[in-house]
């Protein structure tokens, strides 16, 4: 079975403040046992590493420059998307769909 994991989590710099929140390897271990991870930074797809900060205000994705994101933010969870029916995943970074 394939899940998709967040490439942050697999220890790549992809994280908004060029970092990585890496997953501990017992972790790490315990879900490759298990799955074939498929790493994917949708975000990463579409913005610079580092890039400003986003939230949500509203139904939009906004920067800490007050500059909307929702576009890009769309385009990597899309992308993100389409990988998983092609793939056939139905398990991402702790969430099934």
């Amino acid at each position: 079975m394939k899940a998709m994991i967040s490439r942050c989590m697999m220890g790549d710099s992809c994280r908004y403040d060029g970092k990585s929140k890496p997953l501990s390897k017992e972790i790490l271990d315990k879900l490759k046992e298990k799955y074939t991870l498929i790493p994917f930074c949708p975000e990463a797809e579409y913005l610079p590493t580092p890039r400003p900060a986003a939230r949500f205000v509203g139904d939009k994705l906004i920067d800490i420059n007050g500059v909307d994101k929702t576009e890009e933010f769309e385009k990597g969870a899309s992308k993100a998307l389409k990988i998983c029916k092609k793939e056939n995943i139905k398990f991402i970074s702790g969430k099934n769909i």
